[in-house]
């Protein structure tokens, strides 16, 4: 597995938390721009969408107005009376009549519509009145759209004759025998329609995508595209925009134009005596939405630089803050590799420095514990060839003492045998044969100190009794034992531990306590094991309890069985060792 150090975590944490709150931020800020943003644009459309919707329809009023005014003028009454069926070209009175009139449009024809002749009054580019004789475009059939509809509004009419669209208001007036029939009409041509949209500049309010057009019911413009040229009753827009604005509906909305490009847009129905077109206002989304890229894009810029930023300072204070941790890392190996008393210096007031000063205690307290193991090492294996030194001077005391004089009295016994009578001889050879059997008993008892064959052969309480009776026969002191449990379950270990305990201390109790009589008590438990070595003599000095190798030795091994012992004594009163042992079953 890939090891990861501290400094790598620090960074990557801290990166990541920078990370995700610079995110949320980001994408916090970016919505809610373009939340605003949106409701700017819409609001932005609305009111282009309100100005133009106003513009137009008072346009429409206008030019009603002007017919109107037209047809109640008091020159067109003096015109029927002296010419009624229009038979020749108006006289100078209708000029006059339409000159008069402010609200005329000289960009556009005036109409006199009557059978048989019909007349188009224009303006040249000097703005004279220009009268041409032409045909009525509505036939038949004009009587009958006036009288349902007065003034009448057509829809855009394609003019062969003059190759583009125009759009008529016609009303009635009579002549004053109200016999004679003639309509007076107004020619609007698309351009001047289109004149009513927003022009292309970049500061209308639409910018360079956005345009504002006219569509009838059958969902075809009725005015220029900005993006398709000779585009009207060509190009139908979006049938849900349509539906929505012929259903009375007015609002905004996100969808795809007739361009098939996501757009932001607003509608409305013109109002009579405006024809029932659509007005739509609308910009391309992506338009909209540039000053939102921009702050994205600054997002992100700064995201990186702020990310740059932070991993920088993240390095620096990970850094900081493992630079002790590392010293610690390479104390701690240092001091696994054995060399004690390894320091560091770290001044800090945290925790890290708590640390480095537990450390720093713990590599002088391992020193300290170092030379005393070493110390204690030393001593017990002073202790160890000092017992061993002790038991091989014993050994050689018994051997040289006991069976020594014993074989050098036999053998004096032998040579004097040889210079004796018959008598002498007999006794003398039973006297070596009760010799041979005290250097067998001899032997075995010496055998016995070193290792006992009974504490294997016949178990710990046979082996500890056969030992309280040779010291009570060859010590002169009384020992009593008691064993209650059975022993057999024990380990090796600690049956051995166990019998060279009681044989140090009875050695301990027979040299040095000048007692009279003594105790072995051993008893077994389900969980413990309980031995107990008394004696009735002066006792020893409870201070100085660890200054024999026998003591610490019966100390050593009790340790080494888990147990406890203790020492219980008093100068004159005698002496106590009690010990506990836990056993597993």
């Amino acid at each position: 597995m890939t090891r990861i150090s501290l400094s790598e975590k620090l960074i990557i944490y801290f990166m990541l938390l920078s990370m995700m709150a610079i995110g949320i931020v980001g994408i916090y800020s970016y919505y809610s721009a373009k939340q605003a943003q949106m409701a700017r644009t819409y609001d932005q459309l609305a009111s282009v969408k309100y100005l133009k919707k106003k513009q137009i329809e008072y346009f429409y009023v206008q030019q009603v107005q002007m017919v109107q005014s037209l047809a109640n003028n008091a020159g067109w009454a003096g015109i029927m009376k002296q010419d009624p069926e229009l038979s020749v070209k108006p006289p100078q009175i209708l000029l006059d009549a339409l000159s008069s009139l402010e609200l005329i449009n000289k960009h556009e024809r005036i109409l006199v519509l009557s059978k048989p002749t019909s007349y188009s009054i224009s303006f040249n580019s000097e703005h004279q009145p220009q009268v041409e004789t032409i045909i009525n475009p509505f036939g038949d059939s004009l009587s009958k759209l006036v009288k349902a509809e007065n003034p009448y509004i057509t829809d855009l009419i394609w003019n062969e004759n003059q190759k583009g669209w125009f759009q008529y208001i016609l009303t009635s007036g009579k002549t004053k025998d109200k016999q004679t029939l003639v309509f007076l009409g107004l020619e609007i041509s698309s351009a001047t329609i289109d004149s009513l949209m927003p022009d292309q500049n970049p500061l209308n309010g639409l910018g360079n995508s956005g345009e504002a057009y006219l569509a009838g019911k059958d969902r075809f413009l009725r005015s220029n595209s900005r993006f398709f040229p000779n585009s009207i009753l060509k190009q139908k827009i979006n049938e849900a925009t349509a539906a929505l604005a012929i259903s009375g509906q007015e609002g905004t909305w996100l969808l795809k134009d007739y361009r098939g490009v996501q757009v932001l847009g607003a509608f409305a129905v013109l109002e009579s005596p405006a024809p029932p077109w659509i007005l739509i206002a609308e910009i391309d989304f992506r338009e909209a939405m540039v000053p939102i890229y921009a702050i994205r894009n600054n997002v992100l810029f700064f995201s990186v630089f702020i990310s740059a930023f932070v991993l920088l300072i993240t390095w620096l204070i990970s850094r900081r803050i493992t630079r002790p941790i590392i010293q610690l890392q390479k104390a701690a190996l240092e001091l696994g590799d054995g060399k004690l008393g390894t320091r560091v210096d770290i001044d800090s007031r945290d925790e890290i420095g708590e640390l480095a000063e537990i450390f720093n205690q713990m590599s002088t307290q391992l020193q300290e514990n170092e030379v005393q193991i070493s110390k204690e090492r030393a001593r017990r294996m002073k202790a160890a060839f000092d017992g061993q030194d002790i038991e091989r001077q014993r050994l050689s005391r018994e051997l040289h003492d006991g069976l020594g004089q014993s074989l050098i009295a036999q053998k004096l016994r032998l040579e004097s045998l040889s210079t004796g009578n018959k008598a002498d001889i007999e006794n003398g050879l039973a006297d070596l044969k009760k010799c041979a059997d005290q250097l067998v008993d001899e032997v075995r008892r010496i055998s016995n100190a070193l290792m006992p064959a009974q504490l294997y052969q016949f178990g710990l309480a046979a082996a500890l009794r056969q030992h309280c009776e040779e010291v009570s026969k060859y010590g002169k002191i009384e020992v009593k034992f008691d064993a209650t449990g059975d022993f057999e379950p024990l380990s090796r270990k600690i049956k051995t531990y166990l019998f060279r305990i009681v044989q140090e201390a009875l050695n301990n109790v027979v040299k040095h306590s000048n007692a009279k009589s003594a105790a072995v008590e051993i008893a077994l438990t389900r969980e413990n094991l309980f031995l107990s070595i008394s004696d009735d003599g002066q006792g020893f000095d409870s201070s100085k309890v660890c200054s024999g190798n026998g003591l610490n030795n019966m100390k050593e091994r009790i340790e080494l069985l888990h147990g406890v012992i203790v020492f219980n004594t008093d100068d004159g009163r005698g002496a106590t060792i009690e010990i506990q042992i836990p056993v597993k079953r």
